[in-house]
């Protein structure tokens, strides 16, 4: 009798466990920064993915601006992560385990997607494929100098700006998806860039900072920009 009631209590343990890696899948060699608050507030978790330059000081100085305002940023290396290539689906279903882990520990109940360059790009794909439960906890999608198209893999003529890749991707056909449930892309006024006519065309909200594609490094005036759209 006591054998029997230890397999049961066994049998019970493996399926919590297969239910737990079932739901949430971390890789392990995920590559992310964390840069948590020390303020107490209600402000949402960023999930902020870097240019294909990978996690810079552009990145790590914005991210620190936006935890002193109460947001924690989990960042991830995009040169890293997309070295090799992947799907929407694959990165979605990765990177949605990861803001679900860090959530819960930072107990956050929002959560904003932030993308820089080639990570701007890859924003609204995630956004789109998100699990009804994170969907509803997802703030706003916030695009820093988006590509009208992209892969989701990093290519090292395009890091060299050597390349003219158009990508596999149609950046401007999935915003347009979300464009009405929270997306802002953000250009610097200097910035030599098409794309923003093409997307301020569809109805898609754009606004400019002072500055070239690092907006000046002025992360006081992009904090102040991603700010008010986290409310």
């Amino acid at each position: 009798m006591i054998m029997k009631r230890v397999r049961w209590v066994i049998l019970l343990v493996l399926i919590n466990q297969w239910s737990i890696a079932g739901s949430f899948h971390l890789p392990a060699d995920l590559p992310l920064t964390l840069i948590p608050t020390s303020v107490n507030s209600e402000q949402p978790l960023v999930f902020f993915i870097s240019g294909d330059g990978g996690w810079i000081e552009f990145d790590q100085k914005l991210s620190e601006t936006l935890s002193r305002r109460g947001m924690p940023v989990v960042g991830l290396d995009a040169r890293k992560y997309f070295w090799k290539e992947k799907t929407p689906a694959q990165t979605t279903a990765e990177l949605s385990a990861a803001i679900a882990q860090y959530m819960k520990r930072w107990n956050k109940k929002t959560f904003v997607l932030l993308g820089f360059s080639f990570g701007a790009s890859i924003v609204p794909f995630v956004a789109t494929r998100l699990a009804p439960d994170l969907q509803k906890s997802l703030r706003v999608v916030i695009a820093l100098s988006p590509d009208e198209r992209t892969d989701f893999e990093v290519h090292l003529a395009d890091m060299l700006n050597l390349g003219n890749n158009k990508g596999h991707y149609n950046v401007l056909a999935e915003m347009t998806r979300i464009k009405d449930s929270g997306l802002v892309c953000l250009f610097g006024h200097d910035e030599d860039n098409a794309v923003e006519a093409k997307l301020t065309q569809a109805g898609i909200r754009v606004a400019h900072l002072p500055g070239g594609h690092h907006y000046d490094d002025n992360y006081g005036a992009l904090a102040e920009a991603i700010s008010p759209n986290t409310d």
